[in-house]
C-alpha cells in the first residue's frame, strides 16, 4: 500500500512541474497554448517590415500569463523574409534581461559580407556568438565569437517569473537588400510552480489519501460481524 501511495505522490508531483505554451504572434494577436492557425514554421503571420539600414529598429512584444512562477526552458522561433540577412540585428528583453539572438548572421573577420542570402526561420534556444559586439562595428570586430548561453540558462531567464511582457527588439542596421518583413515569432515556454507550492500540493494530497485510507480501516473495523 505504501509503495503504491509513495509512487502516486511522484506522478502527482510531476503532474504538478510540468506546466508549457507556445506563445505565437499571429496578426497581430498573441495566441497561448493550442493555438493551431500557425504556420508550418510555428510562428503565424504577422508581416511587420523591417525597415533597410535603420538601426532604430522595430519593436513587438508578447503578453505570457498562466505559466508557473519559475521558467524551466524557453526557445524563441523567428521568420523573417526578405531583405539580406548580414545586416539583422535581434535581442529579447523581458524583466530588465536582455538576450542578443541574431548579431549580423555570417559577420567574422574573413567573411566581411556575411549571409547575403534572404529570408530565414530560426528556433533559437542559446543568445547569439558574438556577445558583446556592436552590430555597428566593422566586420574586423567579429573575431572572437564567445560562449554561447543558454536563454534557459540562471543568467539569463532561468527561474524567472516568465509571466509578463516579452519584447523583441529587430533591425536591420546595415544598408543594401532592401527592406526585410518579420513575418511572425513566438516563444515556446515551460514553467515550473515554485518548489514551496509543489511540495505543499503534494503534502496535502498526500494527507488526504492517507486520512482516507485510515477512515476506511476504522470504518472496516467497526462493521459488525457476518452471521
Amino acid at each position: 500500500m505504501k509503495k503504491k501511495l509513495f509512487s502516486g505522490l511522484i506522478l502527482l508531483g510531476a503532474m504538478a512541474t510540468s506546466q508549457a505554451s507556445l506563445y505565437i504572434q499571429t496578426d497581430g494577436v498573441v495566441s497561448g497554448s493550442g493555438f493551431d492557425g500557425g504556420t508550418q514554421s510555428g510562428v503565424g503571420t504577422f508581416n511587420q517590415t523591417i525597415l533597410d539600414g535603420n538601426p532604430a529598429g522595430t519593436w513587438n512584444s508578447i503578453s505570457v500569463s498562466g505559466l508557473g512562477n519559475s521558467l524551466s526552458s524557453i526557445t524563441v522561433t523567428l521568420s523573417v523574409s526578405g531583405g539580406n540577412n548580414s545586416g539583422l540585428y535581434a535581442y529579447l528583453s523581458y524583466n530588465g534581461v536582455m538576450a542578443v539572438l541574431l548579431n549580423r548572421p555570417g559577420m567574422t573577420s574573413t567573411t566581411p559580407f556575411g549571409d547575403t542570402s534572404a529570408g530565414l526561420t530560426q528556433t533559437l534556444s542559446g543568445t547569439a556568438l558574438y556577445i558583446g559586439v556592436s552590430p555597428l562595428s566593422s566586420y574586423t570586430s567579429f573575431t572572437t565569437p564567445g560562449t554561447s548561453t543558454s536563454l534557459s540558462d540562471n543568467s539569463l531567464y532561468g527561474g524567472m517569473d516568465p509571466n509578463g511582457t516579452w519584447t523583441l527588439f529587430f533591425a536591420d542596421v546595415s544598408g543594401g537588400g532592401g527592406d526585410a518583413t518579420l513575418r511572425g515569432w513566438s516563444l515556446d515556454i515551460t514553467a515550473v510552480p515554485e518548489p514551496v507550492n509543489v511540495a505543499m500540493a503534494v503534502f496535502g494530497a498526500a494527507f488526504v489519501i492517507i486520512g482516507g485510507v485510515r477512515s476506511y480501516r476504522q470504518h472496516a473495523n467497526l462493521s459488525p460481524p457476518l452471521d
